[in-house]
């Protein structure tokens, strides 16, 4: 479990962005420490 604080310009943002998606705050903040973890993360090929 995770407890974490926003202020509220990003919580209002997270609460608009998931509730256009249709889903939950906890979800989307799932998703997107997934996204930022497994995609974000990759290291650029250099040439």
């Amino acid at each position: 479990m995770l407890t974490l604080r926003l202020d509220k310009k990003t919580e209002k943002k997270l609460e608009q962005r998931s509730q256009a998606l249709g889903i939950s705050k906890s979800e989307f903040v799932r998703k997107s420490i997934h996204h930022y973890l497994t995609v974000e993360e990759q290291p650029t090929p250099t040439s």
